[in-house]
């Protein structure tokens, strides 16, 4: 990765047929293994914390995971853009990252320690335990960043070690914490900070490497960054709380027992969203590269035919087999979590598919509609959560999540179809806007 300026959605577009299907493949392959390590460290948790101390880790981790999205400020789109428009903003890009996910990672885990000092039955977690939630946030946010940009240099490899690395590490301590002595809330978190760290670290230095010159803090830049990034932001919080919210909830209508339940239903709907998530995020930076409408919408749906057809048979499999497998591998305590699971499901086939399509628009500048549509799915998820929950119980929780997804996903192709429509009745070049709206 020598080519210092190269812009790299050109690159990727001329790129030869054999080396995209190669880095297609090795990802898809690395998300393969991510099923089963992922699957694996949810047993490992669920067997050693059991129902309780699976909810406490559930609501320590949502607190770890809300200051991360809060301090993201949209790097989580910017950092693939720029890097994948021109490979001489790889140095700058990389400084004003770090500079943000440090400065806005110890904002937001002081302003949760404050919170957490004057509500404290809001979490209603130990001391330690919030502790470590709030050092995820830091760590978890510069392992983001790094592995977002090597995905726009279009370092795919070094990408896919920087994903598959941590939940393997962790898989090995907790491996290691069952033959000596197990594992609880506090350990379990800790581990998972320890996992990042290092993949966090060599990231970071890979990218330093292929900048082309000493990575220098630019607030023109950050300027431009946050300005690509501003409703991609807006958009990823409202996004968070859709697939995370519900867990807050059930701890504090039904136990940490429950949460610990529901948190298995979730982990297991995860499982199917990662293949269709990999397939996103390879098509992005080709997107990114391309200024014909006409382009990206045919690469849209490709991608999402091909999406669809892996998907529908993996959905249905596991339609039939969750109850049985829940019992064999989590145990009978936590049978209870199929009925929830299957009620995600028609979400999750709907998440899977704006998953793909919904990278047109992010390529093309996120529009404010696109703002409008999270927000208003968070408003049903929200609401059917406060209205079900307390009344049918787990079941509701899923019920609301799904309704939720799939709302959003209908708005969105109702937003690429009015698009596509506008553009035909005006007659106009079919170039996209390219940059942020």
């Amino acid at each position: 990765m020598e080519e210092s300026g190269e812009n790299l959605g050109t690159a990727a577009a001329s790129a030869p047929r054999g080396e995209m299907l190669r880095n297609i493949a090795e990802t898809f392959g690395t998300r393969a293994l991510l099923l089963g390590v992922n699957f694996a460290v949810s047993v490992a948790t669920a067997r050693m914390l059991l129902e309780e101390g699976r909810g406490l880790l559930a609501v320590a981790m949502f607190i770890g995971s809300v200051g991360i999205q809060l301090s993201g400020l949209g790097l989580h789109t910017s950092s693939v853009y720029f890097p994948a428009r021109d490979r001489t903003l790889i140095g700058p890009v990389l400084a004003n990252a770090m500079a943000v996910c440090l400065a806005a990672g110890l904002i937001s885990a002081a302003g949760a320690a404050a919170v957490a000092r004057l509500q404290p039955d809001l979490f209603s977690i130990d001391g330690s335990l919030l502790f470590l939630a709030l050092l995820y946030i830091p760590v978890g946010q510069t392992i983001t960043v790094t592995s977002n940009m090597l995905l726009g240099m279009k370092d795919v490899r070094a990408f896919n070690i920087s994903t598959i690395g941590p939940p393997v590490i962790l898989l090995a301590l907790l491996c290691a914490a069952y033959f000596t002595g197990g594992a609880t809330p506090v350990s379990a978190l800790a581990m998972a900070i320890v996992s990042m760290i290092p993949l966090a670290a060599w990231g970071t230095a890979r990218i330093a490497r292929q900048a082309s010159g000493r990575p220098e803090f630019s607030p023109a830049l950050l300027k431009d960054m946050f300005s690509y990034g501003a409703r991609a932001y807006a958009a990823a919080f409202p996004a968070f709380l859709v697939f995370r919210v519900d867990i807050i909830l059930i701890f504090k209508y039904l136990g940490a027992a429950e949460a610990g339940i529901y948190s298995i239903s979730v982990a297991l709907a995860g499982l199917l969203r990662i293949l269709p998530q990999v397939a996103g995020q390879i098509v992005h930076p080709k997107l990114c590269g391309m200024d014909s409408w006409d382009e990206k919408l045919a690469l849209t749906k490709k991608t999402a035919l091909g999406i669809t057809a892996a998907t529908l048979p993996a959905i249905a499999a596991a339609a039939l087999l969750a109850k049985p497998l829940i019992v064999l591998f989590y145990g009978k305590a936590f049978a209870t979590a199929a009925v929830p699971f299957l009620l995600t499901l028609p979400g999750i086939f709907a998440w899977n598919l704006q998953s793909v399509v919904g990278k047109i628009l992010i390529s093309d500048g996120y529009s404010g509609k696109i703002v409008v549509a999270w927000f208003a799915a968070l408003a049903v998820n929200l609401g059917l959560n406060i209205a079900l929950i307390p009344k049918i119980g787990l079941p509701g929780a899923a019920i609301a999540f799904s309704a939720a997804l799939i709302a959003l996903s209908a708005a969105i192709l109702f937003i690429i179809f009015s698009t596509d429509r506008k553009m035909k009745r005006a007659g106009a070049p079919r170039a996209s806007g390219g940059g942020a709206a």
